[in-house]
């Protein structure tokens, strides 16, 4: 799974907005753009570009810790020359696209305890084939150093594989360590291995001698160091010798280190579909407003985006020759508790007063008068749009949708001197059912601050709404705007005692279902998660998540799981939407987008004429 940016900021990067990911599953689901933009003859050649707000993709090696986990390096960077090992999504399918994956599909047999997998064609753009070895050589890299794997949840991948062995050039196999629901453990697990060219990779510096260094833990961490200290040297990333070696469909020639600029060319040894375009480039601005002065200029991009304050001027867009379309961001948001926090942690774990700031939540309103309509309310830990066949009635159907005079009821059945406008303070302290909750002292205040980035032109107004909604119960709500970079710093999971447990409530949450792609919670809810910032912690749902990767009834496990963190609240959801994606009308192979947001430029093409200088 990707940890997304914040709610808003997630939506302002037309890269993002092709690469976010979605849930997946067995079955297939929709999602909304426009019409299927084919058609026409397509022409060899030219150049098509992408913009992009924020900074562009700052890592090359596919084995990301978690600073570098992000879809502007995955999806939209590293997947373009590193095929992962299965490829997710069919358009607006949910299936695996055999077409386009390293691997056939996977065979379970012993009970589901053993995994075979034998590889389609592909070769290295040395003339080398794609091997089980290269998969062993990522498998072998993840075990020694698994704590630099961004998705890494202890038990599960590499853990969870007892043994690993190649059983022909072609077929690797896995013998895991109890059995599993072959749809988690294919969209989960398998998900994360991308092949690496062991005949090129397997050193430990830039003039050591190729070796199978990585079949002992000592020489596949120095493989790591080394691989991972060069993916540092941002300066390098279009000369370097090891960057070149790629199975994807693209090469890199030109990269530019402090923006992250960045021109492909096509892969002469890619034996999938050949791209029809000679070139393929991003390009990134600071703001919204650059990118869309940017748009509007006559000379823009191949594909944007808009923002929905900017919607009164597609008219304009039309007429510059865009389409627009909506591309879902298949994730969720939400906003963090510390339940750790020594003053308001108490409070927190009550689970009453969770619903109260679930409750004071307009979502709806937020949609309507900061965003066009554009977003629809976060009822749970499962996306509800676009359609899917895994976000049940409980998911789909709040059920705690903005209510504050049913927030104010819960508040004074619990002992609370409601002050509307104020501050509501706790004046029946103790355990019992109408009492305020364990370590809620009396004369506790409902006041919390809230960190966030001020960032984009609708979202500051969303959070000041929000802060003026909550008043109406007493619930004061004290903004504080932070950097991005302090945003995720300050966002930690935290012991009571220590000093990095000051914050209370952060804006920070947010979610994104890849490269796991099937949406159970184990590496966001369950106990003590790299991603549980929040230190969430109940027993019943670490059953529940733990059920949903186990054999089994996979719908009755997974909505068991949902409809409990749907009541539970272990953070408070927040409303998801779409991105207005604006594509020249004479690029065409843009969509359908792919239902996980997967980037691929090798289907685009131009008719009718190429772009000048193309």
């Amino acid at each position: 799974m990707l940890r997304s940016l914040t709610r808003r900021t997630r939506l302002v990067t037309a890269a993002a907005v092709l690469a976010v990911a979605a849930v997946a599953g067995c079955s297939g689901s929709s999602s909304t753009g426009v019409p299927n933009n084919t058609g026409g003859t397509p022409l060899h050649g030219g150049t098509a570009s992408l913009y992009n707000i924020g900074g562009g993709p700052n890592y090359i090696f596919p084995l990301a810790s978690a600073q570098y986990f992000l879809n502007t390096n995955l999806s939209n960077f590293q997947m373009l020359m590193y095929r992962p090992l299965y490829w997710y999504g069919n358009g607006n399918d949910t299936t695996i696209d055999y077409t386009r994956s390293i691997g056939k599909p996977p065979v379970y047999s012993n009970g589901n305890k053993t995994v075979t997998i034998s590889l389609n064609h592909y070769v290295w753009s040395d003339g080398t084939p794609v091997s089980a070895r290269d998969v062993l050589f990522w498998h072998n890299l993840m075990k020694a150093e698994k704590a630099n794997w961004a998705d890494y949840s202890p038990g599960d991948y590499p853990d969870n594989v007892a043994s690993a062995k190649i059983v022909n050039p072609t077929t690797i196999q896995f013998n895991l360590t109890k059995a599993y629901d072959t749809n988690w453990f294919t969209y989960n697990e398998l998900s994360q291995i991308t092949p690496l060219p062991q005949q090129a990779w397997d050193k430990k510096s830039a003039n050591g001698s190729i070796g199978d260094w990585d079949e002992t833990t000592a020489g596949a961490k120095a493989v790591y160091n080394y691989l991972a200290g060069e993916a540092k040297k941002l300066s390098t990333y279009a000369s370097n010798p090891l960057w070149q070696t790629v199975d994807g469909p693209w090469r890199l020639t030109e990269y530019t280190p402090s923006n992250g600029n960045l021109t492909m060319v096509p892969n002469p040894k890619y034996v999938g579909h050949k791209p029809y375009l000679a070139k393929f480039t991003q390009k990134n601005y600071t703001t919204t407003d650059a990118e869309f002065n940017a748009l509007l200029g006559g000379n823009g991009p191949d594909i944007g985006f808009i923002s929905p304050v900017q919607l009164r001027s597609q008219k304009a867009l039309d007429r510059l020759g865009y389409v627009q379309g909506k591309q879902y961001s298949f994730s969720i948001s939400y906003q963090y508790m510390n339940f750790n926090n020594p003053t308001v942690g108490p409070m927190f774990k009550q689970l009453y007063i969770r619903q109260v700031l679930q409750l004071l939540q307009n979502q709806e309103g937020i949609s309507e008068h900061y965003y066009s309509n554009t977003e629809v309310p976060g009822c749970g830990p499962i996306p509800s749009v676009p359609q899917n066949s895994f976000a049940d009635e409980t998911d789909s159907k709040c059920l705690y949708g903005y209510d504050p005079q049913r927030a104010i009821s819960l508040l004074k059945a619990h002992g609370w001197n409601v002050v509307p406008n104020g501050v509501s303070t706790c004046q029946n302290p103790g355990t019992a059912a109408n009492q305020c909750g364990a370590n809620i002292p009396k004369g506790a205040q409902l006041k919390f601050t809230l960190i966030y980035e001020n960032v984009g032109i609708a979202y500051p107004k969303a959070i000041a709404q929000e802060k003026s909604d909550a008043a109406a119960a007493g619930v004061d709500i004290v903004l504080k705007t932070v950097s991005v970079n302090d945003l995720y710093a300050d966002t930690v999971a935290c012991k009571p005692s220590e000093s990095s447990c000051d914050w209370q409530l952060s804006a920070a949450g947010g979610w994104i279902y890849a490269p796991d792609y099937y949406p159970t919670g184990e590496a966001l809810f369950q106990t003590g998660a790299g991603n549980n910032l929040g230190s969430y912690s109940d027993p019943k749902a670490d059953q529940l998540i733990e059920a949903s990767t186990l054999p089994g009834d996979s719908k009755k496990t997974l909505d068991a799981y949902q409809d409990y963190l749907s009541e539970q609240l272990p953070v408070i959801w927040q409303e998801t939407g779409y991105s207005l994606i604006e594509t020249k009308s004479n690029l065409k192979g843009t969509t359908p987008y792919n239902i996980f947001g997967n980037l691929t430029p090798e289907d685009w093409y131009y008719t009718g004429h190429l772009p000048s200088g193309g």
